[in-house]
């Protein structure tokens, strides 16, 4: 995953992306004659890429927006796969990481060292979107549990290391970090009778830990299914499930 130059850039390292064959070129002096008419974006501002020898490789990267589902899935199948996240794990796990789960929570911690050491927002953005992926598993709660133990280990120690602060956007100033936790939390609930004990209570242990330290309210956890769904509709608009039409 290290970069090829050996170095960690805070601010990422950008170079032009070429007209002719959208190759990368390099951004210094020599070549800036050859480089005056880059290709723009919709806005006029140069389309610019960061460079190929700084970019940190992630496994993972590029991390799908919507979850993904097997071909030739029905749309029952595929609303089914947009709401639980397990089959895009799977992939992240079998053909990105060579079946190594442990590996992905590799990637995470790495991500996140990137972000708590070299502030790179990029590394910050990586790891934010590997928590929506694995926070949004459902199925694969029984099937991985020492998986999801680790996991909430691993995550455990990170959120004590940062600030909630930043968790927010600064758009709609909402901490999606604490909402897919809290998603997290319902989906252990909800496969509780087919999951193993001891992932469940270290998922109340997790929580416990978050109302205390971070003052984080999951209480509404435990109400009923219809405050539930009186949450989704809360939901922001790029992260609902997908409902196919027959």
């Amino acid at each position: 995953m290290n970069p090829e130059c050996g170095k960690i850039y805070s601010a990422s390292n950008l170079v032009y992306k070429t007209n002719a064959n959208d190759t990368n070129v390099s951004s210094n002096a020599e070549n800036n004659n050859n480089n005056r008419y880059c290709r723009v974006d919709h806005q006029g501002l140069p389309d610019m890429i960061i460079s190929p020898e700084s970019a940190i490789k992630f496994p993972s990267a590029p991390i799908p927006k919507h979850f993904l589902y097997p071909d030739g899935s029905t749309p029952t199948e595929i609303t089914q796969h947009s709401i639980d996240s397990t089959y895009t794990v799977e992939h992240l796990i079998v053909d990105r990481h060579e079946n190594c789960q442990f590996d992905l929570l590799g990637e995470l911690q790495f991500a996140f060292i990137i972000f708590l050491l070299g502030h790179q927002f990029e590394a910050f953005e990586h790891w934010e979107h590997l928590i929506r992926i694995l926070c949004s598993c459902r199925q694969a709660l029984s099937e991985r549990p020492e998986f999801f133990l680790a996991f909430i280990r691993v995550l455990h120690f990170q959120l004590k290391q940062t600030d909630q602060a930043i968790f927010a956007d600064i758009v709609d100033n909402e901490n999606r970090v604490y909402h897919w936790i809290r998603t997290f939390f319902m989906n252990i609930r909800s496969m509780n009778e087919s999951i193993r004990s001891d992932l469940v209570e270290r998922a109340d242990k997790f929580r416990h830990f978050l109302t205390k330290t971070l003052r984080w309210d999951f209480g509404n956890i435990d109400r009923k299914q219809n405050d539930d769904d009186d949450d989704d509709e809360n939901m922001p608009e790029d992260e609902k499930p997908v409902i196919v039409m027959m």
